[in-house]
Protein backbone atom coordinates (compact mmCIF):
# COMPACT_ATOMS: atom_id res chain seq x y z
CA UNK A 1 0.00 0.00 0.00
CA UNK A 2 1.42 3.51 -1.00
CA UNK A 3 1.91 6.14 1.73
CA UNK A 4 -0.55 8.93 1.64
CA UNK A 5 0.74 12.24 0.81
CA UNK A 6 1.47 15.06 3.00
CA UNK A 7 1.08 17.62 1.24
CA UNK A 8 -2.38 17.22 -1.39
CA UNK A 9 -1.69 18.95 -4.52
CA UNK A 10 -5.17 20.54 -4.02
CA UNK A 11 -3.53 22.24 -1.31
CA UNK A 12 0.02 23.78 -2.93
CA UNK A 13 0.44 27.32 -4.18
CA UNK A 14 1.57 27.35 -8.09
CA UNK A 15 5.36 29.05 -8.28
CA UNK A 16 3.94 31.28 -11.11
CA UNK A 17 1.52 33.52 -8.93
CA UNK A 18 4.93 34.65 -7.84
CA UNK A 19 4.87 37.71 -10.38
CA UNK A 20 5.89 40.90 -7.96
CA UNK A 21 9.17 42.20 -6.06
CA UNK A 22 9.21 42.93 -2.61
CA UNK A 23 11.83 44.17 -0.14
CA UNK A 24 12.37 43.40 2.91
CA UNK A 25 14.46 46.30 5.51
CA UNK A 26 15.21 46.77 8.68
CA UNK A 27 14.16 50.13 9.92
CA UNK A 28 16.83 52.66 10.62
CA UNK A 29 18.25 52.90 14.04
CA UNK A 30 17.97 56.76 16.14
CA UNK A 31 21.05 59.22 15.75
CA UNK A 32 22.81 60.79 18.75
CA UNK A 33 20.94 63.81 17.55
CA UNK A 34 17.59 62.27 17.34
CA UNK A 35 17.50 61.57 13.38
CA UNK A 36 17.17 58.56 12.06
CA UNK A 37 19.04 56.57 9.97
CA UNK A 38 18.44 55.35 6.63
CA UNK A 39 16.25 51.62 6.64
CA UNK A 40 18.77 48.86 5.90
CA UNK A 41 17.73 46.51 2.86
CA UNK A 42 17.89 43.19 3.87
CA UNK A 43 16.91 40.79 0.79
CA UNK A 44 14.94 40.91 -2.25
CA UNK A 45 12.42 38.42 -2.74
CA UNK A 46 10.01 37.25 -5.74
CA UNK A 47 6.30 37.28 -4.30
CA UNK A 48 2.40 37.45 -4.88
CA UNK A 49 0.82 40.45 -3.54
CA UNK A 50 -3.18 40.17 -2.84
CA UNK A 51 -5.90 41.54 -0.70
CA UNK A 52 -7.54 39.43 1.44
CA UNK A 53 -9.52 37.56 -0.53
CA UNK A 54 -11.89 34.48 0.65
CA UNK A 55 -14.68 34.93 3.66
CA UNK A 56 -11.86 32.55 5.90
CA UNK A 57 -9.16 34.08 5.21
CA UNK A 58 -11.18 37.75 5.78
CA UNK A 59 -11.93 36.25 9.52
CA UNK A 60 -9.08 35.14 9.86
CA UNK A 61 -7.39 38.63 9.22
CA UNK A 62 -9.97 40.54 11.27
CA UNK A 63 -9.13 37.84 14.77
CA UNK A 64 -5.59 38.66 14.11
CA UNK A 65 -5.79 43.04 13.60
CA UNK A 66 -8.36 45.25 12.18
CA UNK A 67 -6.34 47.04 9.76
CA UNK A 68 -4.76 44.77 7.03
CA UNK A 69 -4.69 45.37 3.86
CA UNK A 70 -3.02 42.91 2.01
CA UNK A 71 -1.57 39.27 2.63
CA UNK A 72 2.05 38.66 0.88
CA UNK A 73 3.10 35.24 -0.34
CA UNK A 74 7.11 34.65 -0.52
CA UNK A 75 9.37 31.57 -0.66
CA UNK A 76 10.50 30.44 2.68
CA UNK A 77 13.29 32.63 4.22
CA UNK A 78 14.65 32.52 7.65
CA UNK A 79 14.82 35.64 10.12
CA UNK A 80 11.63 37.40 8.66
CA UNK A 81 10.69 39.28 11.57
CA UNK A 82 7.41 41.33 12.39
CA UNK A 83 9.75 44.68 13.19
CA UNK A 84 11.13 44.45 9.28
CA UNK A 85 9.06 46.84 7.15
CA UNK A 86 7.85 45.08 3.43
CA UNK A 87 8.49 47.83 0.30
CA UNK A 88 6.89 46.74 -2.36
CA UNK A 89 6.06 49.52 -5.12
CA UNK A 90 7.22 52.17 -3.00
CA UNK A 91 5.08 51.77 -0.61
CA UNK A 92 5.91 50.69 3.04
CA UNK A 93 3.38 47.94 4.74
CA UNK A 94 3.99 47.02 8.46
CA UNK A 95 4.00 43.27 8.94
CA UNK A 96 1.79 42.26 11.21
CA UNK A 97 1.76 38.59 11.14
CA UNK A 98 4.20 35.55 9.70
CA UNK A 99 2.66 32.42 9.52
CA UNK A 100 4.34 29.19 8.05
CA UNK A 101 0.77 27.48 7.42
CA UNK A 102 2.33 23.83 7.13
CA UNK A 103 5.67 24.48 8.65
CA UNK A 104 7.35 22.65 5.72
CA UNK A 105 9.55 25.81 5.50
CA UNK A 106 8.14 26.14 1.73
CA UNK A 107 5.78 29.60 1.86
CA UNK A 108 6.03 32.75 4.66
CA UNK A 109 1.98 34.45 4.14
CA UNK A 110 2.58 37.77 5.61
CA UNK A 111 -0.25 39.59 6.73
CA UNK A 112 0.58 43.53 6.62
CA UNK A 113 -1.18 47.00 6.53
CA UNK A 114 0.05 49.73 4.38
CA UNK A 115 1.79 52.83 6.42
CA UNK A 116 2.31 56.36 5.55
CA UNK A 117 0.63 59.44 4.30
CA UNK A 118 -0.40 57.68 1.03
CA UNK A 119 -1.66 54.79 2.19
CA UNK A 120 -4.24 52.95 -0.01
CA UNK A 121 -2.83 55.47 -2.87
CA UNK A 122 -1.15 53.91 -6.21
CA UNK A 123 2.45 54.84 -6.66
Amino acid sequence: MPLRRLNNAKDSEPVGALDKRIRLVKPGRRNQDGGDQPPAPIVDLPAEVRAPGTGAEMDKVSQITQVVKHVVRIPYHSGVTQDMILVYEGRNFQIDFIEDRDEFKVWLYIYCSEIGQNAGANP
